[in-house]
């Protein structure tokens, strides 16, 4: 899930108030500027040809498909061994761009098909790992290794500037000098560290450089998400933000604002607040299995960028990936994971497996949800489901009388499935995720759960003034292919899809769902949902048409040889895009990015 920073209350935040603007140009007087637009004028090579036309199912006809649980009709005619040429076009996505692709430009008419809205202003961010090799060096093998690089898309007055950048931390600047990989992320197998079983049990499990804490320091390569908040843009992977300046997304460093001061991950909320103001989220979670505990830190920021809640919670060790904000609770959903101990205390030390590994389903216990208090007089709340499952990513939730409805994705076996998509070949387990409802009693401590759709999904959306509020409309990435002969497997993620709702009831299960099929050898990434303009940008919480007018935006990856940006009208979703845009850049298959109603990294003018 990623938030798109795009509401009424949100743009005028992103736009920001004296203080940030002097901030802010403070901030931009410590890094270099490149504004010589005309000399690197961004124009796009030509695109990868596709098996089907754009828009249209794999069997050439035409989508939507609508009803109750539309999610049945996934296309079953191809079996596993039919489905390989979907997976090799994905798996294609992630090659590795050089720092030597870095440019900027407006991209040139002819690089863009139908018409961008003139009504569309704003900047697109998006992020994820994008250098994957150093000197023919391709130690960083999983895909959240690479080093992360910034993507904007700046638009105004129907035209688009791109701009694309690495993030320049510690660890990328000491690499790039060296040439060669110097440290491991929490996702490395092959550690560049020798002797490997010295640093990984001595250094990071026993802490012998850190007065035996035990809590080890990895590399941070700033690759899983960029914001725009309260006059400071900021590129995180996890804990350690970095300021970055909006004119040229050069990298000024952590520590240079509040937001880039304050350690958390790539996910986040934006919420409406009684008082008609916006407030961001940030959350920081901590496994510590030497004492076996948890610590969550939820910190909220105004409008201006001034951090105004800082609360920290402990709780048995667990593994959470996302959270779910409503009026009262910072919610976690607690899935049931445990200690690997052989990959732990053998394969790790040995550079089998990354730390990351070091977690395996517990078939001993019952996901929980974890409700902790936004506010003073709130009561910490633990209720727990008897739907086994696992989540990464949320859609939305909210709170009505004594209910709170908790919206995700959930899949029935646990994966560390960031290891499977770069190799997914189908043969081996992929995660089917399902859109998937609970609903929380708060009185009774009841949960019930059933399934909105069953498209093989990830990477939700929906409108910023939904957010922690009932709705009717969520945007996804799903798959368009079960395997005919495994019930287990799907295609990879292809599609995006709009699952609307028939009203916002909490035990609404009528759906319609529309999906766009981009072609057979393209694929979709996460998208993001624009409001047309402030006046229909929808009521908070009325769950009306406001939550679909305005344009999803996402980028698609065609099957790693190009990457093109898609506006797709929400109204009309099942025609497709009303533009998209050939990038003069490839962009790998990304992590994720927000919207920012500021128009940000473009050039202050014309010229």
């Amino acid at each position: 899930m990623s938030s798109s920073l795009t509401a009424a209350r949100v743009a005028s935040a992103a736009s920001a108030g004296p203080s940030a603007v002097h901030r802010r140009r403070a901030l931009r007087a410590q890094a270099p500027r490149d504004r010589d637009v005309k000399s690197r004028a961004a124009t796009a090579p030509a695109t990868a040809p596709v098996a089907d036309e754009p828009g249209t199912a794999p069997g050439g006809t035409r989508h939507p498909t609508q009803g109750p649980f539309a999610g049945t009709q996934l296309d079953s005619s191809k079996t596993i061994e039919e489905l390989q040429p979907f997976y090799n076009g994905y798996r294609s996505g992630y090659r590795s761009v050089p720092p030597s692709d870095e440019t900027f430009g407006y991209i040139d008419e002819s690089a863009i098909e139908g018409e961008i809205p003139t009504e569309l202003l704003g900047t697109l961010l998006r992020n994820g790992p994008a250098y994957f090799e150093r000197e023919g060096d391709d130690l960083a093998k999983r895909y959240l290794d690479g080093d992360g690089m910034v993507t904007s898309v700046a638009f105004k007055d129907g035209k688009a500037f791109f701009r694309n950048k690495f993030v320049q931390t510690e660890c990328f600047i000491a690499e790039q000098k060296a040439g060669k990989y110097l440290e491991p992320s929490i996702f490395t197998a092959d550690d560049p560290r020798k002797p490997i079983w010295w640093h990984r049990t001595a250094v990071d499990m026993v802490g012998i450089d850190r007065g035996f804490t035990g809590d080890p320091q990895m590399k941070h390569n700033g690759a899983y998400n960029v914001m725009n908040w309260g006059g400071s843009l900021v590129a995180v992977d996890y804990a350690k933000p970095y300021e970055l300046d909006p004119d040229n997304l050069d990298t000024i460093g952590h520590g240079a604002s509040e937001l880039s001061s304050t350690k958390h991950t790539s996910h986040y909320r934006v919420m409406a607040e009684k008082d008609g103001s916006s407030r961001l989220v940030t959350m920081l979670n901590n496994i510590n299995w030497r004492n076996h505990t948890t610590t969550s830190n939820f910190c909220e920021f105004d409008e201006q960028g001034k951090k105004v809640s800082d609360r920290t919670f402990t709780f048995p060790a667990a593994y959470v990936h996302d959270m779910i904000v409503t009026d009262d609770y910072y919610v976690l959903f607690d899935c049931p994971v445990r200690m690997h101990l052989k990959n732990t205390f053998i394969n790790y030390p040995q550079g089998k497996t990354s730390l990351s590994e070091s977690i395996a389903e517990d078939t001993s216990r019952k996901p929980m949800f974890r409700l902790f208090p936004r506010h003073d007089g709130v009561e910490e709340k633990v209720i727990s489901t008897d739907k086994f499952c696992f989540s990464y990513h949320h859609v939305n939730g909210w709170q009505e009388g004594d209910k709170l409805i908790f919206d995700t994705t959930t899949w029935p076996k646990f994966t560390l499935y960031f290891l499977d998509i770069v190799d997914a070949d189908g043969k081996v387990f992929w995660p089917k995720m399902s859109f998937t409802r609970f609903v929380l009693d708060l009185k009774t401590g009841a949960c019930d759960a059933f399934d909105l759709d069953n498209h093989p999904c990830e990477y939700p959306a929906v409108a910023p003034c939904a957010t922690g509020r009932p709705y009717r409309h969520a945007y996804l990435c799903t798959s368009a292919h079960a395997a005919a002969d495994n019930d287990e497997v799907s295609g990879p993620i292809h599609q995006l899809t709009k699952v609307s709702m028939k009203n916002t009831d909490p035990y609404c299960k009528e759906v319609e769902v529309q999906h766009y099929y981009p072609g057979d050898t393209r694929f979709c990434m996460e998208p993001l949902f624009i409001p047309r303009s402030q006046e229909t940008s929808g009521v908070h919480g009325s769950g009306g048409d406001g939550e679909d007018d305005g344009w999803l935006i996402g980028m698609v990856n065609n099957a790693g040889s190009t990457t093109d940006v898609i506006i797709i009208d929400c109204k009309d979703f099942a025609s497709g895009p009303v533009a998209t845009l050939h990038l003069p850049r490839y962009v790998p298959m990304g992590v994720h990015g927000s919207f920012s109603a500021e128009y940000i990294c473009g050039p202050d003018d014309e010229s």
